[in-house]
Parts: C-alpha cells; structure tokens; sequence
C-alpha cells in the first residue's frame, strides 16, 4: 500500500510531465489500435461472407443491357436464369445530401449463394419483384447515404425513381457489386438500355470448360463477356487483395509506432532525470530495485491506462464516415491491446530505472563525498 502511495503521489507532483507523457503514448498507440481492429474486423468479415458452395459454382462477369426476358440467359447460361445481380454506377439522393453510387439489381435468388447480414429492417421478399410494386431498397453501412444518416423508412432518390429503405445489411467484406440494393426488376427505370455490369452465378456442370463457356456466349448479341471463372477461385482473388490491404494497413500501423516509440523514449528520459532525486532519497531509505520497479511499473500502467482511455474516446467517434469502415474491437482485439499495454508499462519501467541508475549513483557518491 505504501509503494502505491508513493507512486501515486510522484505522478500527482510531476502532473504536468505525465500529461506530455499521457499524450505521447495516446498518439503513438493510436495508430496501432485503430490498425488492430481494422485486421480482425477485416478477418472477421472476409470469414463470414465466403460463398456458399463456391467449388460448384461458376461465376460469369459481363456487359450488357438489362434482361427483359431469359432468352439471353438461356443463350448464356444453357438454362433458366437463376442467382444473378448488376450495377449501374449513378448519382444518389437523399434529403440534404448527394454521393455517387453503384446501385445493384439483384436475383430474388442471389441469397442462396451470396451471404447477406442483415442489421436491420428486412430482405426483400417475393411481393417487391412483382408488377407494380412500391421501389423499396436495401442501403449498405459503407454506403454514402447510411453514412450521412439515411435509415429504414427513409427514400432513397436515383435516376427519377424514389425507393424506400426497408433494410441495412453489413457492407464490409460483401460479395454483392452494389452499395445500394434493388430488386432486378427495378434496373429496367434505373438503366435503361445501357449496357451495365452484369454477374452471373452458375453451377458448374459435370466437365465444365471455362474457356468452351465464354467463347459459347461471345456468340450472344449484345453481351460483352468479361471474365469466366470459378467461384473458389474468385474467392482466392479476394482474400488476397484484404491480405494486402492488411499487410498495408499493418506496415503503417508498425511504422508510426515505431517513431512514437522514439518520442516516448526521449520523454521517459527526461521523466527519469525529473525524479531521479526522490529515486535517490527512496534507494537511500533503504528501497531496493524491486520495490523501486514495482513504483516504476504502479506509474506506467497508471499513466498508459489513462491513455488508452484517451484513445478509446477519440476511437469512439464515426471514423467510418471518413474511412467508410466501421471497427468492431472483439474481445480477442481488446486482449492484444491489454497485453501489449503491460508489456509497455514493464518497458518502460525498466527504461526508467536503467536511466535513473547511473543518476542515482552519481548522487549518493556526491552526498558520500
């Protein structure tokens, strides 16, 4: 209990330089923290939306106008149509505010492959693919629109057509093209006659050739094909473009950490010369360097818990609305920032210690002389 007193009492005396040392710390963590969670909430996200069944599916890229009928489809696909979306890239509404989106017809059948989370409201259902029915629209969270505050019930305004929002689903790491969901039908208002990307998800038949395929549908008027591939190769394509965005994202997190780690360095010296009189009266009194280090380490993890507060309270703002990402810290995330904050804390306190040292020394052999 006296060693916590004494520490507490050294930081509430030296408040001026701990808050430097507060700060410093906050900025250097930072980084690393928001870089933290960017991976797992990446990992996370690229773990939930894998295809379903890629390795008996076929995945076919093209351009070409909107399906009015399945003649197309069945010159394309050798069939009726099934799983199935576009995305015609436009200029989006809503209240107050303007963003350029991609806006994505999808297949009543497309959830039978593709994951989907919903966050709220609901899916579409049969009823929004019939005739006449009222244009509703699923908004992603990485969307413009959801970002400047755009929820359920809202409207959604696009190339003269007004959609109501009647879900949220999880945008990051999804496998649909479009930020802004609608039923296919409603692509026909939207885009016209203007050729717009098309995907086609196809089982793969008995030896199936991919080349044979895209070849067979070059022959088809007004369908431009762009790639043929199977799913669990699409699926490999994508996971190593989110490994390289983790690798970036790791290299920065690793490079600004590593000039904080300078920065500290330099005021945890200055922090031990600071107290290196009251380190020389307590080694004086009889302290040895294990309760000394126990009072070092009392005052970093103080001082690194109230800077990971700092950063928990300038990471709970809307980044997202700059990154278009929303972090999710899981309780995995959280157990690496404790423990790289101890052994921080442990750092420092030995630092502050072998600085102090040889200051000590000097001291008691001046009082000795």
């Amino acid at each position: 209990m006296f060693i916590i007193k004494c520490a507490l009492h050294k930081l509430f005396s030296s408040r001026k330089l701990c808050l430097i040392f507060i700060l410093s710390i906050s900025a250097g963590l930072l980084c690393p923290i928001y870089v933290l969670g960017y991976i797992h909430t990446s990992f996370d996200a690229v773990a939930r939306n894998r295809y379903k069944s890629p390795e008996d599916h076929i995945l076919i890229n093209s351009m070409m106008p909107y399906i009015e009928d399945e003649t197309t489809a069945a010159y394309l696909l050798g069939g009726t149509l099934g799983e199935y979306e576009c995305a015609y890239q436009t200029t989006v509404h809503w209240e107050n505010a303007d963003a350029v989106s991609f806006v994505g017809g999808i297949s009543p059948e497309i959830w039978e492959s593709v994951p989907v989370y919903l966050m709220e409201g609901r899916l579409f259902d049969d009823s929004d693919y019939k005739n006449g029915a009222l244009p509703v629209c699923l908004l992603k969270t990485n969307n413009e629109m959801y970002l400047e505050g755009a929820r359920v019930g809202d409207v959604i305004s696009f190339m003269g057509t007004s959609c109501e929002v009647v879900g949220i689903v999880e945008g990051f790491g999804s496998k649909l093209i479009g930020s802004i969901l609608v039923p296919y039908p409603l692509m026909d208002d939207v885009s016209g006659t203007t050729p717009i990307q098309h995907r086609f998800i196809v089982p793969k038949k008995e030896n199936t050739d991919l080349e044979s395929l895209q070849a067979g549908a070059q022959m088809v008027p007004d369908v431009n094909i762009i790639s043929v591939n199977s799913l669990s190769e699409e699926e490999k394509e994508a996971d190593a473009i989110y490994a390289a965005q983790d690798r970036n994202w790791l290299l920065a997190g690793f490079a600004v950490c590593l000039f904080a780690f300078f920065s500290i360095f330099a005021i945890s010296v200055g922090r031990s010369l600071e107290e290196q009189r009251n380190m020389g009266i307590h080694k004086a009194l009889g302290a040895d360097w294990r309760k000394l280090f126990l009072e070092a380490l009392i005052q970093n993890v103080v001082i690194i818990a109230m800077a990971l507060v700092m950063d928990g309270i300038i990471l709970s703002f809307p980044w997202e609305r700059i990154f278009f990402t929303k972090i999710y810290y899981s309780i995995t995330c959280i157990v690496q920032v404790i423990v790289v904050s101890v052994l921080l804390a442990l750092l420092l306190s030995f630092l502050s210690l072998r600085f102090m040292g040889k200051a000590v020394s000097q001291l008691i052999s001046g009082q000795e002389q």
